[in-house]
This record gives C-alpha cells, structure tokens and sequence, in this order.
C-alpha cells in the first residue's frame, strides 16, 4: 500500500457464504430462546413451581416455642384442636399466601336420615290408590245413603225465552215484568209495513205472472206459440208465487203469541228498540204446574219408585207440602252416586214460586223410620 497514493482503497464486502451463516445463526440463537420460553411456561418451569408452592393444607407452621417439660399426666385424647396458624409466605410463593388457612379436621354431623330417592312419590302414589282416595273426588255435597231428608228446588213446568226471528222494531210489548197473561195473547209485535209493502209487490208479480201463463197457454191451443214459452211462463208464475208466499210467512214472525197461560219472568228487550235477528225478547213461564227437582242417592233406587210420596218443605216460607214423585233420572251420575228425582204437588201450594228450594223427606225412607222409632 502506498502512503503517498491520494487513490482510496476500496472498501471490502463480505462474502455470500459469511453472511448467510450469520443469518442462520441469528435464526438458530432465537429458535433456542423461544423453546426455552415455551418450555418454562409449559414444561419444567410449571412443574418446578408446582413444586415451589406446597398445597394449602401442607402449609408449613412456625415454628412453635420451646414446650414446657412433659408432665406424667395422661394426654385426654378429645382435646379441643388448636387454632390453625397462618401459613407462612415463603418468597416467590404469591399463590400460596393467597390461599386460606386450613381448616381444623373435625368430625362432620351425622347427616339426617332422609327416604330414599322415590320414595316420596311412592307414597303419593299409594296415597291416591287408597280405597277412599276415589270417595274424595266426588263433591262434598252429595247426599249420603243414609241421609233422611234430600234437597230440592221448584222449577216450572214450561219455560220459554222468545227470540227476534226477523230484523224489525219492537211496536209494542204489552206485558211488564211480573204481569200475567192469557193463551193467545201478544206478547211481542214487530214495525212490519216494509215486509208488508213488499208482500203486496209479490203477489201482484204473482199475478201478472198468472195472466202471462193464460195468455200463453191460449196461444198454444192454436199453435201461436211455442212450447218453451209456455213452460217458461209457468215458472215464472211459480217463482213470483214462491216469493211472495216467503214474505207472507215473515209477515207471521211479526208477532209472538203466547203459548200458554203464565207470567212474564223478565223483559230483555224493550219497546221502540230495533231488534236483529236472533235478540233475546222475553222470559216466560207458566206458573200453574210446578215441578220439584231432587238429586238423590242411587242407593235410594231399591225402594224409590214413581208415586212414591213425600212431604216438601220449603226453605223460604218454612211451610210444608204434599207431593209425589212422577218420573225419575234416566242415569246415575258415577262420581257422585245420585240420580234426579221429580216430583209435583199433591194438593194445594199456595205461596210457592219457582226458583224455591227446600228439603224432601220420604215415608219410605229406612232412615226416617230409624229416626222415629228412635223418637220417644
């Protein structure tokens, strides 16, 4: 190299082959550090700390002070435990101070004696298969076998509840509540002049529909005519006929008659209202045939018997009254072992209104004849 030449050397590069071993050497030294990593969270380095941290109930105690010299005195087995001392935090051993201090080991209480799993529902089960599990199913007021007396309520023997049959309004409603009335009486008349008007219309269609029918049978006699004509005037003929004799049955509807002889019960429409179709009008009953109405055991079957006789007293007038049974229920009722009874009045039955409930006693009864001979 000369000194004195102002020339530069140029600088030196390294070689390919040195560069690329330092590559792979970087390369290798960061492998080596990273498995180290992962080997200390995951390998050894877990395992030296689980070894490092002592289980909570291993926790190393002080150390205590010196014990007094031991006296010859037995040592009572049931000594009470000492209180458990607090673990001593040994350094980098965070998780073992965290922990709680172990519990004295004491005898757990005997567990309560408890039935075994099912036995619950078993006794549910044999509870509702008892033999007066199906006796509390039934209602609670039904009559008794041996019952001496049952109960009763007066019913009417008809009962109507009148209903609009056409759409219209109500002219007149002559009977109020409570008022009596006479077979053939209007209860309910109905505004019908629009049906009426067009009844009217229908029956002179109608005959115009008869004077085209003659026409054409005439001109058929001489062949004028042909035959579907005919026959096509006579069912026109017939439909006019057919219409208006519907409107003159809705012209009936615009009055409701009384069937019978009763008392009107309640009034649910009024006068002057436009009814639909359908609406409920009134209630009416007839109030000279009364009925009573007994629910009574199925036991009773054996003796009870149409024309059997009773007495009836009523609950609301505690007056008492002859009567007889004229039909019984056609089933017995299974759950709660009763079958209807009706009976009607043998004689008189002033101050008895429908609706009246009272109780039923039978001579035929065993019970009742129980009961008397028990009487002094």
């Amino acid at each position: 190299m000369n000194l004195d030449d102002p020339t530069p050397e140029p600088s030196r590069s390294p070689s390919p082959d040195r560069a690329r071993w330092r590559t792979l050497a970087i390369g290798a030294a960061f492998a080596v550090v990273l498995v180290a990593i992962a080997w200390g969270y995951l390998g050894g380095g877990g395992a030296k700390k689980r070894e490092a941290v002592p289980p909570v109930a291993a926790a190393p105690a002080p150390t205590p002070a010196p014990a007094p010299a031991p006296s010859s005195a037995p040592v009572a087995t049931a000594a009470k435990p000492a209180p458990a001392a607090e673990p001593v935090v040994a350094p980098g051993t965070a998780l073992a101070a965290m922990a709680p201090p172990a519990a004295p080991s004491t005898p757990a209480p005997p567990a309560a004696a408890t039935p075994p799993q099912g036995t619950g529902n078993a006794a549910a089960v044999a509870a509702a298969a008892a033999p007066g599990a199906l006796a509390a199913i039934a209602p609670a007021d039904a009559p008794r076998a041996d019952a001496s007396a049952v109960r009763g309520v007066v019913k009417p023997k008809d009962e109507v509840l009148f209903s609009a049959k056409i759409a219209a309004r109500i002219a007149q409603m002559p009977f109020k509540e409570g008022e009596r009335f006479q077979k053939g009486a209007v209860l309910v008349a109905f505004d019908c002049s629009r049906i009426r008007a067009e009844a009217n219309a229908a029956w002179a269609a109608n005959r115009a529909s008869q004077t085209i029918l003659k026409q054409s049978q005439e001109l058929d006699r001489y062949e004028a005519i042909g035959k579907s004509d005919v026959q096509i005037a006579k069912a026109k003929a017939e439909q006019t006929g057919a219409e208006a004799t519907a409107l003159e049955a809705q012209m009936r509807d615009c009055t409701i008659v009384a069937p019978f002889s009763g008392i009107v019960v309640e009034n649910i429409s009024h006068q002057h209202e436009n009814a639909a179709a359908g609406k409920e009008l009134t209630r009416v009953l007839n109030d000279s045939e009364l009925e009573m109405h007994l629910i009574a055991p199925s036991a009773w079957l054996g003796w009870l018997a149409p024309g059997s006789p009773f007495r009836f007293r009523i609950d609301e007038t505690g007056r008492s009254y002859e009567a007889k049974v004229t039909r019984l229920g056609a089933a017995v009722d299974p759950v709660s072992q009763t079958v209807r009874v009706v009976g009607q009045f043998a004689g008189g039955r002033e101050a008895v209104l429908p609706g009246m409930s009272g109780s039923a006693e039978f001579a035929q009864n065993p019970a009742s004849r129980q009961r008397a001979q028990a009487t002094p």
